[in-house]
């Protein structure tokens, strides 16, 4: 478990320590998503959304459940949202309500999102949050932390072992 926590601390601290880039990188935002598979209820909700309707209330009237209108953090490289939706998402560069609705890749879903923040540092901790539990980022953190402290591995058997689970570890 102690181990665990240091991990965590240290992925976290690369995360801080590499803010601005990663920020530069994933181009993340803030954002509210409602999904509905009828292209009507969707103009419907996104009417009433631009007439001042709450979203999150109105994701429960037109919604299919898949989003519940709470904010949530995504960025140029999520896998949970169809890669149409995420298209539109990352063209727009401010905050603010979708003027359309955004149909999936295979058309049969209809979005109405809203962009709520683009401002990373606004939302900093939950950036850090979802990156720190990401397999990927933990192993691009760790890798960077070894070949920081230069590493090194002499003996054959543990270093063949670490060539075959973790190549990004070794300099040699």
């Amino acid at each position: 478990m102690i181990l665990y926590l240091k991990q965590d601390a240290l992925v976290r601290k690369y995360i801080e320590d590499n803010f601005d880039a990663l920020v530069t990188k994933y181009q993340p935002k803030m954002v509210k998503m409602l999904q509905t598979s009828s292209q009507a209820d969707a103009e419907a909700a996104l009417a009433e959304i631009k007439a001042g309707a709450d979203f999150a209330e109105t994701t429960t009237k037109y919604g299919n459940g898949n989003y519940t209108g709470a904010e949530q953090l995504v960025y140029n490289t999520s896998t949970d949202v169809n890669s149409a939706v995420l298209t539109a998402i990352n063209s727009y560069t401010a905050a603010g309500l979708m003027d359309a609705v955004v149909v999936n890749d295979e058309g049969t879903l209809y979005n109405v999102i809203e962009i709520t923040s683009v401002d990373a540092t606004a939302f900093k901790d939950t950036f850090i949050d979802t990156f720190a539990s990401d397999d990927t980022m933990n192993s691009t953190a760790l890798a960077y932390y070894v070949r920081k402290g230069n590493f090194t591995v002499y003996d054959e058997d543990v270093y063949n072992a670490l060539s075959d689970s973790n190549p990004e570890y070794l300099d040699q």
